[in-house]
């Protein structure tokens, strides 16, 4: 096989210049999605966190709410906007928001620096432009109203901090920092790891993520056991989605005929959440000790199996595996961002409830359109996993 040929010049070509300016633009078309919405359910169960937590304290929420199943920072930051809106007169949702549309930014910088490394700017630039524009990535950051863009921004900061910058330890303290945004990442954290080198390097990752664990413990010793109950009970949403959306499906049909159909099929479900765990750690640490796809095609396993073997579902989870995987697959990624686009704007579209501002109210199950575009999506995410595991090794991470 050849090795292809990579351009590091000073300045990106014009043609590049043209490309990042339509990439801009697209993070500028977030910023307008922001402003001209409320979002979905989830902002206002935030805004409604946020003023139980103003007016009784964060450890209350945790033993009054099971509901609120997010890591302790994330509740004290909505206090915090609450607060700055009702001061300033500001809508809570766009406050609220627009963290999380920098946060896409920051991720579109991270993409297009790391494939500048390794590819030149013509790559880099297309994979920008691909990140700008996804759909999905639009919608769920600027319009959706959840924590999700910080979580992911933080994750694949940590992974450029260390394939890129070979720094395991500011790699561990961003990955601390995304696990305080939502639980997600820790089954990405086993694939950042060992890319970390050797025993010195994975320690120091581990030092650094450890920082992260310091809120968590002061949350545990003012809300006691709900606190644990809370973040570790949650198990997504059990929508039409992927193989358990399927079998409850089938199970919902056969209730009549199979009283026990539906309790097995969620027993199952309540397990694969542990498989999967399994799986993240062991198929890094197989690649370690043999050498074998030990590069940034590992994330994006992670994060293709999060996706293909959730037992719960929502829809802002498909925020997390695009830029993951177009670090490794230029058109599989822009494959992703389309399907996947198509099915989240259907689902979204699917709920809205009014336009001006634009509102939606998910329900349970997804509408039969939306199911099948996800399912289509669920197949593509097969298809680029098995295309991941085939490609040729990095060069150079």
């Amino acid at each position: 096989m050849s090795t292809p040929t990579i351009d590091h010049p000073t300045a990106p070509k014009l043609a590049e210049r043209w490309i990042l300016l339509a990439a801009s633009v697209g993070i500028l078309c977030r910023v307008v999605v922001c402003l001209l919405s409320t979002g979905s359910n989830d902002i206002r169960t935030w805004e409604r966190f946020a003023l139980s937590i103003r007016e009784s304290g964060l450890a209350a929420l945790y033993q009054t709410d099971p509901l609120f199943n997010h890591p302790p920072l994330m509740g004290l930051y909505s206090a915090a906007v609450s607060g700055l809106a009702d001061r300033f007169a500001l809508p809570f949702p766009v406050l609220f928001k627009l963290p999380m549309v920098a946060a896409d930014a920051l991720v579109l910088m991270l993409l297009y620096w790391s494939v500048l490394h390794s590819d030149g700017t013509r790559k880099a630039a297309r994979v920008a432009v691909v990140w700008a524009w996804a759909p999905a990535s639009i919608l769920i950051s600027a319009f959706h109203g959840n924590t999700d863009a910080l979580c992911a921004a933080l994750a694949v900061s940590s992974l450029f901090l260390v394939a890129r910058r070979k720094s395991p330890f500011a790699g561990g303290l961003l990955m601390a920092a995304a696990l305080n945004v939502k639980l997600i990442p820790v089954l990405l954290a086993p694939s950042v790891l060992v890319l970390a080198g050797g025993r010195k390097g994975m320690t120091r990752f581990v030092a650094g993520a450890a920082v992260g664990a310091i809120p968590f413990a002061i949350a545990v010793v003012l809300g006691g056991g709900a606190v644990l109950h809370n973040l570790l009970g949650w198990a997504g949403v059990p929508d039409l989605w992927g193989v358990f959306g399927a079998l409850r499906a089938i199970g919902y049909g056969a209730s009549e005929t199979l009283p026990g159909a539906t309790a097995m099929i969620e027993g199952l479900a309540s397990v694969t959440r542990y498989v999967l765990l399994g799986i993240v750690i062991a198929v890094p640490v197989h690649a370690r000790r043999t050498g074998r796809r030990l590069d940034l095609r590992l994330p994006a396993f992670a994060m293709l199996l999060f996706l293909i073997l959730a037992p719960g579902f929502g829809i802002q989870y498909m925020l997390y595996v695009a830029p993951f995987v177009l670090l490794m697959d230029l058109p599989g990624g822009a494959a992703l961002a389309c399907v996947s686009g198509a099915f989240v704007a259907a689902t979204y579209g699917m709920f809205m409830v009014s336009w001006s501002p634009m509102t939606t109210l998910h329900t349970f199950p997804l509408p039969a359109t939306a199911a099948a575009l996800g399912g289509l999506t669920w197949l593509l995410l097969v298809a680029l996993l098995v295309r991941m595991w085939r490609l040729p090794r990095l060069r150079d991470q």
